[in-house]
């Protein structure tokens, strides 16, 4: 018997994407596999920065929650230098703390800074974002409108920041997680 179980009309085609993906909630079908498709896993738009606080988080507030010992704050981060030092070890030119700092808050960064934000947002995670705003490395409106800036759709990441909106009524309904 062939080990993947498929008749021999289907064997092979678990392996081809469909033509194009079905609407949000509508399953799909691939090698006679039935997929639901989460809508919580498909590109989100971060809210506009207005839906965002600018406040740098109290100072303090690190230290209770910190996961490297003794934080570092603004541009240097502990989170922010975890990230650039542990994941972009192949990297022809590391970003530096200073530089994402100093983007977050420049109204036209140069492209070293948008290099920082852009490798910062592909090589964290929710978790080392929530401890970078933690470190005051930068506001949740710094952090929306540098997603937005460079295009950001990861839907982790997007949902997690869309989640704090002070402003929730300004973030798109299908940008939210969905509340069960």
């Amino acid at each position: 018997m062939d080990p993947t179980g498929l008749p021999p009309a289907d064997r092979g085609a678990c392996c081809k994407p469909p033509a194009e993906p079905p609407p949000d909630g509508v399953p799909a079908v691939i090698g006679g596999l039935r997929i639901e498709v989460d809508p919580d896993h498909l590109p989100a738009t971060p809210g506009p920065p207005e839906a965002f606080d600018d406040d740098i988080a109290p100072d303090g507030l690190a230290d209770a929650v910190t996961w490297f010992g003794t934080p570092a704050l603004g541009p240097d981060s502990n989170a922010v230098c975890q990230v650039f030092l542990s994941r972009t070890a192949g990297y022809p030119r590391r970003p530096t703390g200073r530089e994402l700092y100093d983007g977050m808050r420049a109204e036209n960064p140069t492209p070293e800074q948008l290099f920082a934000i852009e490798t910062f947002l592909w090589e964290s995670t929710a978790e080392h974002q929530d401890q970078a705003w933690y470190e005051q490395a930068y506001s949740w409106r710094m952090l929306a409108r540098a997603m937005r800036l460079v295009g950001w759709t990861d839907a982790v990441e997007v949902r997690e920041l869309n989640a704090r909106a002070a402003r929730p009524e300004l973030i798109p309904a299908k940008d939210k997680w969905r509340r069960g």
